[in-house]
């Protein structure tokens, strides 16, 4: 079984609120054990995550296949996912980001093999000096190993995609560059409560 697993990220310093969403897609043996993985990618994202971070809401879908695109489906199991809190130092900053770029094994039957450039927000403010990527040495450990968790057997992560078949492949990650310097847009924070939102009223018919 294939599964797309979401991570939801919530800025908890004290301004400005910011919120952001990760996605990871993987194989395993049943929908329990495809929630259990993405709880093991939080807690390794969570060694690359500013203190001010918290992954504080996940999201898992089986990927099926329908016709010859892929239909993602919610996935409800008993055991629910957890929160993890970031290991790495301050953040001032929630929109810093690095860029990485994510090579992928080469299948026969997929068309393309394009890398994944992967945005890693969420970093700390130690990573940047000169206007450029530096990171202190325990921290570019911990980045390293994640990615080689990315990339290697540690979580088996790949992207899917739709074979001549036609049917589902995971185009395994096998290898990443070193990371540039890059900033994204964020967006509002997740949990927030939303109201009915009320239509306005028109007065005098077709307007002015």
């Amino acid at each position: 079984m294939f599964f797309r697993g979401t991570l939801m990220f919530n800025f908890e310093g004290a301004t400005p609120p910011a919120g952001f969403s990760e996605s990871w897609e993987y194989e395993a043996g049943t929908e329990q054990q495809g929630v259990d993985r993405l709880n093991q990618i939080a807690s390794r994202r969570a060694e690359v995550l500013s203190e001010d971070w918290t992954i504080t809401g996940q999201r898992v879908t089986r990927a099926d296949l329908q016709g010859s695109a892929i239909k993602y489906s919610l996935v409800m199991t008993p055991t629910c996912a957890g929160t993890y809190d970031g290991k790495l130092g301050d953040s001032d900053s929630p929109w810093a980001a690095v860029l990485v770029k994510i090579n992928k094994q080469r299948d026969e039957l997929v068309a393309s093999a394009r890398p994944r450039m992967y945005q890693m927000r969420g970093i700390p403010d130690s990573w940047w000096a000169n206007q450029g990527v530096a990171m202190p040495a325990a921290d570019k450990a911990a980045f390293n190993t994640f990615m080689k968790a990315v990339t290697q057997a540690g979580l088996q992560l790949g992207q899917l995609a739709v074979s001549a078949g036609p049917e589902i492949v995971l185009q395994r990650y096998n290898g990443y560059c070193p990371p540039k310097p890059s900033n994204r847009k964020i967006g509002r924070p997740f949990g927030l409560h939303r109201g009915r939102r009320k239509c306005p009223t028109l007065v005098g018919g077709n307007g002015p």
